[in-house]
């Protein structure tokens, strides 16, 4: 017997479902393995979802493939001009926490703001060099940024250094934060909900060419930037 509780599903057209607002009749599919699971709630246990059959999956797997789901869904839903309002059930846009590098307050802003190249994709499990990147925002099809997804394990030193040499700007998230955020996000009015990560490490401001091509708009060092006339 399958004892592995799945705390979000995708339905057939791949958004991110919360049990408790599922409809029993849908057909549901597992963010990792992407195979059918049913819907299991009651007036004493917790709704959730789980596999048909015995599974390979684990539930560290199937957060994992969640938040990086929620990521990409949540850009796409952007990117396609979705309006929040005709989908309840996720926010429309990502937003990270950067810190100023020279006052060091913060904001959130969008993932990177600078001359970088237009984004026209979101795809998980990129190739950049010799590592793969949980979640790799895409331009003509080369990777321009990405966003690590940890879960128990942090990002290795070794690839951080790599991205550093490479010029190569990443975040790191951790997984129950998106997850938590997500859900955060539902409970604002349709026109703000967003995705709003704080990234445990990112190597933005590392390096004087990233800082400058990457920049940040600080609206306490540059207030007239901020100005409305």
């Amino acid at each position: 017997m399958n004892s592995l509780r799945i705390p979000y599903a995708l339905t057939q057209n791949k958004n991110i479902v919360n049990p408790r607002m599922a409809n029993k009749d849908d057909k549901f599919f597992c963010p990792q393995c992407d195979s059918n699971v049913i819907l299991k709630s009651g007036d004493i246990r917790q709704p959730h979802f789980a596999h048909k059959k015995d599974t390979e999956c684990s539930a560290e797997s199937v957060i994992h493939a969640t938040a990086k789901k929620m990521i990409i869904l949540a850009w796409k839903n952007s990117a396609n001009m979705i309006d929040p309002r005709h989908d309840p059930f996720s926010p429309c846009g990502v937003s990270i926490f950067r810190k100023c590098p020279k006052c060091d307050k913060g904001a959130y802003g969008n993932v990177l703001v600078g001359d970088i190249g237009d984004i026209d994709n979101v795809k998980d499990e990129v190739g950049v060099g010799n590592y793969r990147v949980d979640v790799g925002f895409m331009s003509c099809g080369i990777p321009q940024y990405a966003i690590e997804v940890v879960h128990t394990h942090k990002v290795q030193s070794e690839k951080w250094d790599d991205f550093k040499k490479w010029k190569f700007p990443c975040v790191e998230v951790e997984c129950q934060h998106v997850i938590d955020r997500w859900n955060l996000s539902l409970q604002d009015p349709p026109s703000f909900r967003r995705l709003f990560l704080e990234p445990i490490q990112n190597n933005f401001n590392n390096d004087p060419i990233l800082e400058q091509r990457y920049r940040y708009d600080c609206k306490h060092c540059n207030p007239e930037l901020f100005t409305i006339l």
